[in-house]
Formats: structure tokens, C-alpha cells, sequence
């Protein structure tokens, strides 16, 4: 077993890209939160633009993405470090979990209890969940969400 220092503070998810791991970081950069890339050879790299508390991390093959859970949406970080933030257009998303369905992102949302989609083009659509759900998590089957 190896431990990584650097990570950032609160990493609150972990994921991997094929080649690197990832953290989320929550509490890092001031409450704005980051995500950190440690490579095979455990050089630390840190991507500060990910907007407010990431409470989740996955990778849609190309770029990795944060779900932010402070910041009503998610940040998608380009193989080169360049970030991009998508919010809910209501601003009332809270997300906490994200994952990737092969042409889509998804976060679901521990406040109102709904999965938000995020296209490739960055459009956003929430869906409601039945009354009282409150999901922390999401993952991809193959088939479904």
C-alpha cells in the first residue's frame, strides 16, 4: 500500500481514467474545492477551477468531470487542465454524484432529490425523482442509469 500526500482537503471521491487516479476534493482551495490527478509515478497534480465543494468524480473517457456540490452543476477538466463549468440554469442543483453513460454525464442531487443530464453540448435537463428520494450516488449499468 502506497499513500499519496497532496490530494487536497476532503477528497470526497476517487476515480480512475485508464491511466491516473483522481480525487475530488472538497474542502481545498478556499471552500471552492479541486480535483487531484496522481499519476502511475505519484506525481501530484492539482485543477483548482472546479467550482464550489466536488463531492463527486468520473470520467467520460476524454476528460474527467467534478460534481459540485455547492456549485449547481458540474466542471469538466480537459486532458490539457482547462476547466469548464456547467450549472443548472434554475441554480438550484445540489449534486453530489455524477457518473457517465458512454454519451452522457449525470449528477444526482441530495437536496430536491433529482438526477440532472448533461449533454455533450453542456445542455442541461433535470428529472424528478419520486417524493422523498434523496440519492447520493449514481452509476451506469451498461443499460441504465
Amino acid at each position: 500500500m502506497t499513500t499519496y500526500t497532496g490530494t487536497g482537503s476532503f477528497p470526497a471521491a476517487i476515480a480512475f481514467d485508464g491511466t491516473n487516479m483522481w480525487t475530488a476534493n472538497e474542502n481545498d482551495n478556499g471552500n471552492l474545492g479541486s480535483a487531484t490527478k496522481i499519476s502511475p509515478t505519484g506525481v501530484v497534480s492539482t485543477y483548482t477551477g472546479t467550482d464550489y465543494r466536488p463531492d463527486g468524480i468520473a470520467f467520460d473517457g476524454i476528460n474527467m468531470w467534478t460534481a459540485n456540490n455547492w456549485g449547481s452543476g458540474a466542471t469538466k477538466i480537459s486532458s490539457t487542465g482547462v476547466t469548464t463549468s456547467y450549472r443548472d440554469p434554475a441554480g438550484t442543483a445540489d449534486p453530489a454524484g455524477i457518473a457517465f453513460d458512454g454519451t452522457n454525464m449525470w449528477t444526482v442531487d441530495t437536496q430536491d432529490g433529482s438526477v440532472m443530464k448533461i449533454l455533450p453540448t453542456g445542455i442541461m435537463t433535470k428529472y424528478s425523482m419520486p417524493s422523498g428520494a434523496r440519492p447520493i450516488a449514481i452509476a451506469f449499468d451498461g443499460i441504465n442509469m
